[in-house]
């Protein structure tokens, strides 16, 4: 007898769907979103023609308006030398992120079937994840410089403290690495996670009930 065979219909119609399995399934289409926005963002930045205008001023701070405007245009020329680097990894973000998202999305209604396909999904956006970050490191060094070197400084030289300019760098700086290695440490936790869930008794338990559902009967002619 097999373990699937063991499971009577009664005792799979009284399995719960795992909380666990359920947060991060709904994290993983939360996060294959955000990739797809993502992806599409950027697409839409290099298919365009033409150059990035600032926001008129809408501030009495001459000043203030010159930073943003001096941040802004920094950063364009960062995006638009990295091109040949973003552009393709955008690409496989738009399309591995729409893939976990029709995985977690079919995992959560119970599909047994989509385990596989989870799976794949998984690898295939944690080895995008490594890959991103390796690749794209010094896209990532040149914009994490810009924003210490050229970020607006207005609102950090108010307070009975003001920090100067170097203060503002160091802190700009390690606030980005910071930012850059958690997301690559959670986005591996996340898939990881993800996939040991998916093995678990429990997950399967779940998954073989929805295989077990019997199909909404057919109006006869």
């Amino acid at each position: 007898m097999t373990p699937n065979e063991s499971l009577s219909p009664a005792a799979s119609a009284r399995t719960k769907r795992p909380l666990l399995f359920f947060f991060l399934m709904v994290l993983c289409v939360v996060m294959g979103w955000g990739g797809v926005v993502s992806g599409c963002n950027t697409l839409q930045y290099y298919h365009s023609s033409t150059l990035y205008d600032p926001p008129m001023n809408s501030s009495p701070n001459v000043t203030e308006y010159e930073e943003r405007v001096v941040f802004l245009r920094a950063l364009q020329t960062v995006f638009d030398s990295a091109r040949s680097v973003r552009l393709p990894l955008s690409v496989a973000n738009f399309l591995l992120s729409a893939l976990l998202v029709l995985a977690a999305s079919r995992l959560l209604k119970g599909r047994r079937d989509a385990v596989s396909l989870g799976y794949q999904a998984l690898l295939a956006n944690a080895l995008l994840t490594a890959v991103d970050y390796l690749v794209a490191r010094h896209m990532r060094r040149d914009v994490i410089a810009t924003f210490a070197a050229r970020f607006p400084r207005g609102s950090f030289r108010g307070g009975p403290s003001p920090l100067t300019d170097s203060q503002i760098a160091d802190l700009l700086s390690n606030v980005g690495w910071a930012t850059a290695r958690a997301q690559l440490v959670l986005s591996l936790a996340l898939y990881g996670f993800s996939a040991l869930q998916l093995a678990r008794a429990s997950t399967q338990a779940f998954l073989l009930q929805g295989e077990r559902r019997p199909e909404a009967p057919t109006p006869e002619d």
